[in-house]
């Protein structure tokens, strides 16, 4: 799992839904020990839809020319920031510090 946060808000990335539901649980178990108030909901990448959306929901029929079609003019990472998004640095000299 990786942990993001985005001032009050924390995001959690998984990669399974089993995985995004023990991350849910855990986190409010977290949040209920600190006596603290929190809001969760589990979304995923709909690639077809361009958004995050709840998995429970079926996507619907799609195929990927009418994905390119439909998200024509959308800016699309450049696919080596998939390479370098998965790259774990061993030494801090590899992060540039």
């Amino acid at each position: 799992m990786t942990v993001t946060r985005d001032g009050d808000r924390m995001l959690m990335y998984t990669h399974s839904l089993e995985d995004a539901q023990e991350a849910e649980r855990t986190a409010q178990e977290l949040v209920a020990a600190e006596r603290l108030e929190a809001t969760s909901a589990i979304t995923h990448w709909n690639a077809a839809e361009q958004e995050w959306t709840d998995p429970s929901v079926p996507v619907g029929a799609h195929d990927a020319a009418g994905d390119a079609a439909k998200n024509a003019g959308m800016e699309v990472p450049d696919p080596r920031y998939v390479v370098l998004q998965a790259y774990k640095p061993e030494f801090l000299r590899d992060l540039g510090l």
